[in-house]
């Protein structure tokens, strides 16, 4: 709404003619627009003083405006939401139709994917007699819908930007561009295929087993807790546990691992899942016997110590 108040003024006094004001209107709703703040209703005598118009005749203009459904009016006094989308038809109205799809394909480009622009249309056969004759625009529509067709006015003057275009090009002029277009589409595709095959290069890589270690720490409280390392060793992950937790933690159990991720993530927070609060594990002694024992399922086995060779 505050972006709309720094834009009215301007607009009104571009479109304020063609908007159907007289001379009056526009000085005091420019002043209404200008001197009111934004939830509060007009004060008239401050507009009639910065007019030079009197109360009643301020009053008046805004009734006016109002019945003629120029303004509208609401909770938090006069609707610049309304006012603006009035002045900015006035404006796309005087825009023509090339205009305005440079404009919607600008808007499309800056808001991304989402939505349509402007050139995004169905050609819709359209039968007279039981035979096609022409061939109306219509609004791309979703799957399943229909879109608005185009004005008369709007396919008249499409049409005759379409027909401008043909007088200035001829059919080899037409099949070098489409030539350009599909090299440029393929140039594309190999640069797209290459960065998937990066991408993937790249996922392989963070998927490969990361040794490292994993510790089983348990506070003062009697709360534990699992912490690990793929790029320390093991005395330089205890010390900075330490660092980090206190000297008073225990260092319960260290496992060295195959492939810590999927051990700590895939099988730890699984298997204690029901033991986990919050930052910590509520531990029962056969648990901690258990992480001791290093006796897991084979999933596990295999995350916690690799392949087996396989026997001959």
């Amino acid at each position: 709404m505050y972006s709309y108040k720094l834009e009215l003024p301007q607009l009104l006094a571009k479109t304020y003619i063609k908007y159907g004001l007289n001379t009056d209107e526009f000085i005091v709703l420019n002043a209404t627009i200008t001197l009111v703040p934004y939830g509060q209703k007009p004060n008239i005598e401050e507009i009639g003083q910065t007019t030079g118009k009197k109360g009643s005749e301020v009053k008046e203009i805004l009734i006016s405006l109002f019945e003629k459904g120029k303004i509208q009016l609401d909770r938090n006094g006069l609707d610049l939401s309304f006012l603006y989308h009035k002045l900015d038809e006035v404006v796309r109205s005087e825009m023509t139709i090339v205009d305005r799809l440079v404009e919607s394909k600008e808007y499309h480009s800056m808001m991304g994917s989402h939505g349509r622009h402007m050139g995004e249309v169905e050609l819709l056969p359209y039968k007279n007699d039981g035979e096609v004759q022409s061939v109306a625009v219509s609004v791309q529509s979703d799957v399943g819908s229909k879109g608005e067709i185009w004005s008369r006015k709007s396919m008249i003057e499409w049409a005759n930007y379409i027909l401008k275009f043909t007088e200035h090009v001829d059919d080899e002029w037409i099949n070098q561009y489409n030539t350009d277009i599909k090299e440029q589409r393929m140039k594309q595709n190999e640069i797209d295929k290459i960065h998937l095959e990066q991408l993937e290069k790249e996922r392989e890589i963070r998927d490969l087993p990361k040794k490292g270690y994993i510790l089983l720490i348990k506070f003062p409280n009697g709360s534990y807790k699992f912490t690990y390392t793929t790029s320390l060793l093991l005395d330089q992950k205890i010390s900075n546990t330490k660092q980090q937790y206190g000297d008073n933690i225990q260092i319960v159990h260290t496992l060295e691992t195959h492939d810590t991720m999927k051990f700590f993530y895939k099988f730890l927070r699984s298997q204690f899942s029901n033991r986990f609060n919050g930052e910590v594990y509520e531990l029962t002694d056969e648990d901690v016997q258990y992480i001791r024992a290093e006796k897991f399922p084979s999933n596990a086995m295999e995350w916690f110590e690799g392949h087996s060779p396989v026997e001959k």
